[in-house]
C-alpha cells in the first residue's frame, strides 16, 4: 500500500528537481515479484488517490493498469513520452532498486534516455560499480534536470521509519496504523478488509 513515506519522498523529489508533477503509477504485473496476493490495481489506484488528495502535484496514473503485459519501466516511460513529446520524464526509484538496474529490461536505454531520481538516506552507501552507460551521468540533486538526455540524480532524503511491509503486518495483527499511512488510506484499508491474510 502507499504510505506516508511514499508521499513525503514524492513531494521532496518534486521540489528538489523542480518537477511540474509526480505521477504515481501502480504496477499492473511486476516482473521482478511473483505475488499472487498482490492487491488489485484498482484498489492500489484508489489508495493513491486518497493519499494524494491534498497534494495537487502528485497525480495518480493508470499508465500500467491499462496494459495486460508485465509492467516494465522502459515501456511505461516510452508510452508517456509518445503521448507527451514536449515533456522530459524522470523516474523516481530507491537506491536498492538502482543497485540492480542492470537486471532491468533495456536498462541502458532507460539510463540514456530518461532522468532517474535515485533516492537514498544520507547514511546509505552509493553503488561503487555502475554500468558503463551510467558513468558521467551521475549528478547531485536537481543538477541538469532540464537536459533532454538522461541524468542520474542522487537525492538524499531524511530516513522515514515506515514500510509497506510494516503496514501490512500491523493490519494482520489488528493494530492501529497511526501515521504510517494517511488517514483516508487507513480508512479504505479497513473498509475493504485489505491485507488481513
Amino acid at each position: 500500500p502507499i504510505h506516508s513515506g511514499h508521499v513525503a519522498v514524492a513531494e521532496e523529489v518534486r521540489v528538489r528537481l523542480g518537477l511540474d508533477a509526480v505521477r504515481l503509477v501502480p504496477c499492473h504485473r511486476p516482473p521482478h515479484k511473483d505475488r499472487p496476493d498482490l492487491t488489485s490495481g484498482a484498489e492500489r489506484l484508489a489508495m493513491i488517490a486518497l493519499a494524494t488528495q491534498d497534494h495537487p502535484r502528485l497525480v495518480p496514473s493508470v499508465a500500467e493498469l491499462t496494459r495486460p503485459a508485465p509492467s516494465y519501466t522502459i515501456d511505461t516511460l516510452r508510452a508517456m513520452a509518445r503521448a507527451e513529446p514536449r515533456h522530459h520524464f524522470c523516474f523516481i526509484m530507491g537506491i536498492d532498486s538502482f543497485r540492480e538496474i542492470a537486471t532491468w529490461k533495456e536498462y541502458e536505454a532507460l539510463i540514456r534516455d530518461y532522468h532517474l531520481a535515485v533516492v537514498g538516506r544520507p547514511s546509505q552507501e552509493r553503488p561503487a560499480e555502475l554500468p558503463e552507460v551510467a558513468r558521467n551521468r551521475v549528478v547531485e540533486g536537481g543538477t541538469d534536470a532540464d537536459t533532454p538526455d538522461g541524468r542520474i540524480h542522487m537525492v538524499d532524503v531524511p530516513p522515514r521509519e515506515v514500510s509497506a511491509t510494516e503496514v501490512r503486518e500491523r493490519v494482520r495483527r489488528g493494530e492501529p496504523l497511526g501515521d504510517l499511512v494517511p488517514a483516508p488510506v487507513a480508512a479504505y484499508i479497513h473498509k475493504c478488509a485489505l491485507y488481513r491474510t
